[in-house]
């Protein structure tokens, strides 16, 4: 928890840390720098080898969560980029594999509630990163919601169908080629996993209200507000799979003899522009969830290429969502996606 929350502190503007230490009474000046950070995550590592080594280790809850925990740092150190192999924290796998059967089963309490973080930030990272996802999904296999099932349960097993299309969408190392007409059977197939599970989600997940987006009026998003953060996450997360599902389409390259290349890709382009500005507009209307907030500002950047030609108001209504994520103290560095994102748009960086 130091070693997490030292790397959440160093990514807050320097009003908000001043601002931090004031509300608790802390010494004023307090410098949380690299020395510290690396400090406790060494700590935390060295802690962590020689609590492995303990009889049955490998299914105790606690180191688990202290895994996941751990694994937070790194999102905060480099969500763009992936860590070095032989990273400590890999270990989150051999702990997630261990511990799913039992996590699943029961549904509730910590060994639950770590499992499926650690699922999430695995699904978060794989898609940042553009990488394979590292789970084994034979563990979540039986995994199936039914129609008595809380909301969560939809929501995970969503997020599990999103594993999947990653998978489809960055192959690992050492998976078998598969021809053209392998990809398109499977691509036809988790295209049919993610509608039907549309299909199916109870009502619950419905937003109960919405509003239309209005360029002329500066509103450049549409907006919906949902119960809780369950529906929050499943709308988001149904968004970043359309995402990926949209940039990975094998028919596109089929069609594009059909009609002029420039076509295709503008149709394309328009898809990615439509359901990033929806997942930006549920974050804009549910200011309450940080997760939102994230979800958007990931969305942003792996839609960025398609807002290219977007007029500047538009844009920097894109960059403001990200930008809140610091304004607001959440979690993750915004500063490095707006790099990202204006790197792609060939602008130079501009800190307000």
């Amino acid at each position: 928890m130091l070693s997490a929350s030292a790397r959440h502190f160093s990514t807050l503007p320097q009003q908000r840390q001043l601002a931090t230490t004031q509300q608790y009474g802390l010494k004023e000046g307090l410098a949380i720098g690299e020395e510290s950070m690396l400090a406790y995550h060494s700590r935390s590592i060295a802690g962590l080898r020689a609590a492995s080594q303990e009889p049955n280790a490998i299914m105790d809850e606690n180191l688990l969560a202290a895994v996941v925990i751990l694994r937070f740092y790194e999102e905060l150190d480099s969500p763009f980029t992936d860590p070095p192999s032989d990273t400590a924290v890999r270990g989150l796998q051999v702990f997630l594999e261990a511990q799913a059967s039992s996590a699943i089963q029961t549904c509730h309490g910590l060994r639950s509630s770590a499992f499926w973080v650690g699922f999430r930030q695995e699904f978060h990272m794989a898609i940042s990163q553009r990488r394979s996802f590292r789970i084994p999904l034979s563990t979540v296999a039986h995994y199936l919601p039914t129609r008595t099932s809380p909301d969560h349960v939809w929501t995970n097993h969503l997020l599990i169908i999103g594993a999947h299309i990653i998978q489809y969408c960055f192959p690992p190392v050492h998976s078998p080629e598969q021809s053209p007409g392998q990809r398109s059977t499977l691509y036809e197939h988790l295209l049919n996993l993610r509608q039907s599970w549309a299909a199916r989600a109870p009502s619950s997940f419905t937003s109960i209200y919405t509003t239309s987006a209005s360029p002329s009026e500066g509103l450049f998003f549409p907006q919906q507000w949902f119960l809780n953060d369950t529906h929050i996450v499943a709308t988001q997360s149904l968004g970043l799979i359309d995402l990926l599902l949209a940039t990975h389409d094998p028919h596109v390259d089929w069609l594009r003899p059909r009609m002029s290349h420039r076509r295709a890709l503008a149709v394309l382009d328009e898809e990615i522009r439509t359901t990033v500005r929806e997942i930006c507009g549920v974050a804009v209307a549910n200011r309450q969830s940080p997760t939102a907030a994230l979800t958007a500002s990931l969305a942003v950047v792996l839609g960025a290429e398609a807002f290219r030609e977007a007029s500047q108001a538009e844009k920097d209504a894109l960059l403001a969502v990200v930008r809140g994520i610091r304004a607001e103290s959440y979690y993750f560095p915004g500063e490095g996606m707006e790099g990202v994102i204006l790197g792609v748009w060939g602008e130079r960086k501009c800190l307000s």
